[in-house]
């Protein structure tokens, strides 16, 4: 399939069936909302590995925007607050496992029990010590050492972009000697998933009125980041 190129960055995740193809490869999946578009234009580093990896549109906005530049009709909207689940679903289905990395304690505990309950899943998790990038050996050696005993099939990793991509990026040969097969930088996914913070209703989602909803709610987080996201026209 013919990768999308939109807001200078280009998009191979554009189809969940191309994503979760059992092909034996690797797959990084990277969930571009505005914020991020407007990042990665700032930051090559993150732009390259949105562009050597699978990225999707994450967001109504960016995908309203890149069907109507691109005139393309197939493109599908995969966030990482939903695609978690799909990879889940997957993931019970062919009976795989499934690590989380990231959040607080308490919320990564949470998530797991949540999916596990779920879908009857294989799952462990880890909440590292909040760390500044590129972390130290010895916690590099802690994370990566706990994935090797597991074995995962499936990787969440949830420690905010940029930096969740840059560790899975420089961590690719490790993962993959793991037999780890698929990677998504999740964000704040694992609060959703564990009743810390709660989704916009369906009905704001499908309008593009998500990031108000996350407004209201956290009003000093949040303001700065919509302005951001806003900035992603300037790019489209």
């Amino acid at each position: 399939m013919e990768p999308l190129r939109f807001a200078n960055l280009v998009f191979r995740g554009i189809h969940r069936d191309e994503i979760l193809r059992d092909d034996g490869l690797y797959r990084l999946i990277v969930t571009v909302n505005a914020e991020i578009i407007v990042q990665a234009n700032r930051e090559p580093m993150l732009a390259e590995i949105i562009n050597n990896n699978w990225a999707t549109l994450d967001g109504q906005w960016p995908w309203w925007a890149a069907r109507w530049k691109s005139g393309r009709k197939d493109l599908e909207k995969i966030s990482g607050s939903d695609f978690v689940y799909e990879l889940c679903a997957m993931a019970a289905a062919r009976g795989m496992r499934v690590f989380l990395l990231g959040a607080s304690p308490e919320v990564n505990a949470t998530a797991c029990e949540r999916l596990r309950k779920l879908y009857e899943l294989e799952m462990d998790g880890y909440s590292p010590p909040p760390a500044a990038y590129p972390f130290s050996n010895s916690l590099d050696g802690e994370i990566l050492n706990r994935l090797c005993k597991f074995k995962p099939a499936i990787l969440v990793v949830s420690l905010g972009c940029p930096k969740q991509e840059l560790w899975a990026e420089s961590h690719r040969r490790d993962l993959e000697s793991m037999g780890v097969r698929w990677v998504i930088g999740a964000g704040g996914t694992l609060d959703f998933i564990a009743g810390k913070v709660r989704r916009a209703p369906v009905l704001m989602q499908r309008m593009g009125l998500e990031s108000l909803w996350r407004l209201a709610l956290e009003p000093k987080v949040r303001f700065i980041r919509v302005l951001r996201a806003i900035r992603f026209l300037q790019y489209a």
